[in-house]
């Protein structure tokens, strides 16, 4: 894609080095990581305990380098979580054998979409439904019943 992009001054891309991909829109600072550095999360804690304690890492680590960061973005999980300071992206492919076979809670093809707000950081965040559904039957947009 940068060789196809590298004509067009609209386009940049920003290819770490490590594992960590460190950027800022407008005034917010965001961390994107893959996120397998996270591990564990069996039983009823899910995958929430190790992205935490993921987050409570790399927030510690970046804060001493001078390089705190408002938003952790990964994906790797395929389960969409968005909270106030962490983003974990949800499956484009979604539920699969793998994902059945190691009795993973199911979780229709998601996507996070977020907006950036110049001085107020994320302002407002919603997941997007990615499944093909088939014809919906026209229903009344309000019901009383």
């Amino acid at each position: 894609l940068a060789k196809r992009f590298e004509s067009d001054d609209r386009i940049r891309f920003n290819i770490p080095d490590g594992s960590d991909c460190y950027f800022q829109i407008y005034n917010h600072k965001y961390l994107l990581t893959h996120g397998d550095q996270f591990r564990g999360g069996d039983g009823m804690i899910g995958a929430l305990g190790p992205i935490i304690r993921g987050d409570h890492k790399k927030r510690s680590r970046n804060n001493q380098i001078e390089m705190g960061y408002d938003t952790l973005l990964l994906g790797h999980w395929h389960q969409l979580i968005q909270l106030q300071r962490l983003i974990v992206n949800g499956s484009l492919k979604g539920y699969d054998e793998y994902a059945y076979a190691g009795n993973f809670p199911f979780e229709a093809p998601r996507q996070a979409l977020w907006i950036t707000h110049p001085s107020k950081g994320i302002t407002f965040s919603a997941p997007v439904q990615v499944e093909r559904f088939g014809k919906v039957k026209s229903l009344p947009w309000v019901s009383w019943k």
